[in-house]
């Protein structure tokens, strides 16, 4: 089972996830802050993917910071994903290191194309 770590603010976006994830091989672990991502990354040491949303205040994407932390750090070999409603925001997040990005409503199938996934319906 792949395990995939998701981080945004919005909780209804964390509900809208794994509603579309379910029946699809993966254990969902979720995070509404930085600070709560941080935690859970150290946690789960061995997560396959981390989807990423771009949030933060006025100009600043207080993600991008975490996006460089998550990528540098030897043991993560999974994929990120960004998420954003703003196209700039998420372009951020993929040269702070994201592998890709995508509309918060298409994760479900990208996650499943770059983890080699079905779901299981």
């Amino acid at each position: 089972m792949k395990r995939v770590l998701i981080i945004d603010h919005d909780n209804i976006a964390q509900g809208l996830y794994s509603r579309m994830l379910q029946g699809v091989e993966v254990e969902i672990i979720s995070a509404d802050t930085i600070r709560k991502a941080e935690k859970m990354f150290e946690e789960n040491p061995d997560i396959d993917a981390v989807v990423i949303n771009a949030f933060g205040s006025g100009l600043r994407i207080d993600t991008a910071p975490l996006v460089r932390k998550i990528k540098n750090t030897p043991t993560f070999k999974g994929l990120m994903i960004a998420t954003s409603g703003s196209p700039i925001y998420a372009e951020e997040l993929v040269n702070a290191g994201c592998s890709c990005s995508c509309e918060k409503h298409l994760v479900a199938q990208m996650l499943c194309k770059l983890l080699g996934l079905s779901a299981s319906r």
